[in-house]
């Protein structure tokens, strides 16, 4: 698997991105290194997750994430607690219905 650091301006408001097709996976170089640790991580899981349920793919990338990256994890949770964050995720999950 290929891990790709790129600028915020490419991922916002995204943390990160798996790309499964091409074992790729992309974070933010902005991120504090726990953070990125933990994006890592919950991206590493969708590499191999085969759900096609959306919410259930990320409840468990969260939950591999916070028991690989505790207290990466918890950081990102403190800075997910933003509007752009919030309203992304619930467009995201609204076009999946």
């Amino acid at each position: 698997m290929q891990t790709h650091f790129v600028s915020k301006e490419k991922l916002y408001p995204w943390f990160g991105y798996a790309e499964p097709a091409n074992d790729a996976i992309f974070i933010r170089a902005d991120l504090p290194k726990r953070v990125q640790a933990s994006v890592i991580a919950h991206e590493t899981y969708h590499i191999h997750d085969k759900s096609t349920n959306i919410f259930w793919r990320e409840v468990k990338a969260n939950a591999y994430s916070a028991w690989k990256q505790p207290i990466g994890f918890l950081y990102s949770c403190v800075l997910s607690l933003n509007m752009d964050r919030i309203n992304a995720n619930i467009q995201r999950f609204r076009k999946r219905k």
